[in-house]
């Protein structure tokens, strides 16, 4: 279903209630990233919410699929020495999909049509995030998810 068709199939079950969603080859410290989405969700002023992480500080952004990167004017709590932020694909959003395709196809579509609105927000993740897609990702995610430390 790619992201998008994943979160318009999720917003068919959720009625009008907001939802969380996280690609599945990412990993993040969740419990503090989800306090924060919803500490800082506005109603009012978002239809999503998406959490960015420094590039310097996401572990194994290299190889990752980056899909969009913050600017200033639409995150929260910007700080430029974190900056450049990307955007692995988690937050959290209300199902107001503007025009989207049926079946397949990517989250951007979304963003860019949020974007238009104004109704897309980004907020900093001082947790930390990991790459998951391969064998080798997932291993170096457990080494340091492991070690005294880490993760919580």
């Amino acid at each position: 279903m790619e992201t998008g068709g994943g979160l318009k199939k999720g917003a068919s079950t959720s009625g009008n209630d907001l939802f969380y969603h996280q690609q599945r080859h990412h990993l993040l410290d969740e419990r503090t990233g989800l306090e924060r989405l919803a500490r800082h969700w506005d109603d009012a002023k978002m239809d999503f919410l998406l959490l960015t992480q420094s590039k310097a500080k996401a572990i194994g952004h290299d190889k990752a699929k980056i899909i969009f990167s913050s600017k200033p004017g639409n995150t929260v709590d910007w700080n430029e020495r974190e900056a450049p932020y990307i955007i692995p694909a988690s937050g959290s959003c209300i199902p107001a999909f503007y025009e989207c395709p049926d079946g397949k196809f990517t989250v951007k579509i979304l963003w860019h049509q949020a974007i238009k609105q104004n109704r897309l927000a980004c907020l900093p993740h001082y947790g930390q995030w990991f790459q998951t897609g391969t064998i080798e990702d997932i291993k170096t995610a457990e080494n340091i998810w492991m070690r005294p430390g880490g993760c919580p």
